[in-house]
């Protein structure tokens, strides 16, 4: 707009860097999204995880095709070396599989909180084989399994009683925190609760106000006022 000149417009190789990293971006940035927001089970983000660890292997032998199926900035460019980006690619998967190592290491749990009906017994915790069986023949859990989200299909339809650590398994599996959400929560609620014009409030106030402010739980207040003892003037 100021009519001074952008050499790097005019060369193709930064053309063709600038393309890739336009769409390798984008696919960066969708998985970003679905690994954000309240409520986020983490076997359901780890189901992502391994989607896109899946899409950079597919990625990679696309681009060594000279594919640009899924890299639309590139297809217009068309370049005619997709070297360089194939070993991007592969340092992408290698510090995929670092950054999230963790959530590999458990994938057996994962996948019996996730697929009790359809997770192998042996590949189980010890503690967890028998009780695992055991669901998987109960026709009418497999219906409401089938029939029910997870969540509620661990907190209200499996019978403790009968499958006692399979339910403290699920407890485990819910109480984890997969992103960093909660957390970002916290602070954006602290930054509004600890302002200038509220200089009287108590340490204890202010944890009981952010609690509050975090949390998912719905106070049932009429039974909270109920409890309190009343004084008429």
């Amino acid at each position: 707009q100021k009519g001074k000149s952008v050499t790097e417009l005019d060369d193709k190789y930064f053309l063709n860097d600038f393309a890739y990293l336009v769409d390798v971006t984008e696919h960066l940035n969708l998985l970003n999204a679905k690994l954000q927001g309240a409520k986020q089970i983490v076997s359901h983000m780890y189901d992502h995880v391994c989607a896109f660890s899946q899409k950079l292997t597919m990625f990679r032998h696309q681009l060594e095709n000279f594919d640009f199926t899924h890299f639309p900035s590139m297809s217009i460019l068309s370049p005619a070396s997709t070297e360089a980006y194939v070993s991007a690619i592969n340092d992408l998967r290698e510090e995929f599989a670092l950054r999230f190592q963790d959530f590999f290491s458990h994938s057996s749990k994962f996948d019996v909180f996730a697929k009790p009906f359809s997770a192998s017994p042996e590949e189980a915790d010890a503690a967890l084989q028998i009780e695992l069986i055991e669901l998987q023949c109960d026709s009418m859990l497999q219906y409401h399994y089938s029939n029910d989200d997870l969540l509620t299909f661990y907190t209200t339809l499996l019978p403790v009683a009968r499958y006692p650590q399979l339910a403290i398994h699920a407890k485990i599996m819910l109480c984890l925190f997969g992103s960093t959400y909660l957390c970002e929560t916290f602070f954006s609620k602290m930054k509004y609760a600890k302002n200038k014009y509220r200089t009287s409030l108590t340490d204890a106030n202010k944890e009981n106000t952010l609690r509050l402010s975090t949390t998912s739980i719905v106070p049932n207040i009429e039974e909270l006022v109920d409890r309190q003892q009343w004084h008429n003037k």
